[in-house]
């Protein structure tokens, strides 16, 4: 889990960089401030999906397939996965939005990885 958290992080700042480089500072993309708005909104969403998405894969690589314990026993992060794995919205992120990602990575994570995704 540390390797996945050190590349989120890297890619998390590799990102704003490209961004702040791509917008020449913190102009706007557009000249429209509510176009900039709900452009930045509409990103913004597409982010977190993507967290939700990527906490979901990372927690299910190894939860969700270890045997179940009991809630002292999980820790944190295996009181987050069951929190994920309860909730519609990470539900329906996770059947929809995780197995596209699966091709798309495909070549850039393990095979554990992968399998976690289908």
């Amino acid at each position: 889990m540390l390797a996945f958290a050190i590349a989120a992080v890297a890619l998390f700042v590799i990102l704003l960089v490209l961004i702040h480089i791509g917008t020449r500072g913190p102009m706007g993309v557009t000249s429209k401030p509510m176009l900039d708005d709900l452009i930045g909104g509409v990103l913004g969403v597409l982010l977190v999906v993507l967290v939700i998405a990527a906490a979901i894969t990372v927690l299910g690589t190894f939860y969700g397939t270890a045997p179940t314990a009991g809630e002292e026993e999980l820790g944190v992060t295996g009181q987050l996965y069951r929190a994920l794995a309860g909730s519609g919205v990470a539900r329906a992120i996770g059947d929809s939005v995780v197995p596209l990602l699966g091709p798309l990575l495909g070549a850039f994570v393990p095979q554990a990885v992968r399998d976690a995704m289908a």
